[in-house]
């Protein structure tokens, strides 16, 4: 996940906090893609439809979810109300 933000994150980032859900879904897709190409045996793609995939639609399922996007990020407090099973496992499955 930390070696995917050197680029998504680092020395690509996006314009605004509205936009974190990038920065977050692909360092969170990648952290299972990469480690399945290096050790398939592992079974990584299954683990990220279990892991991922379920978490996403389980808090999808609720009242309370958010949309990725939020041009409303203005100050410390709703950047990190918008780190969520969101924005990790919806953004990597999208």
């Amino acid at each position: 996940h930390e070696i995917a933000h050197m680029w998504f994150g680092n020395l690509v980032t996006c314009a605004w906090w509205g936009n974190l859900w990038l920065n977050e879904g692909f360092a969170r897709f990648y952290q299972y893609f990469l480690t399945g190409s290096v050790a398939p045996e592992l079974g990584y793609e299954r683990r990220f439809m279990v892991e991922q995939y379920i978490s996403a639609l389980s808090v999808d399922s609720v009242d309370s979810a958010h949309a990725l996007t939020n041009p409303d990020v203005y100050n410390p407090t709703t950047v990190w109300n918008h780190f969520s099973t969101i924005t990790y496992a919806r953004g990597a499955c999208i």
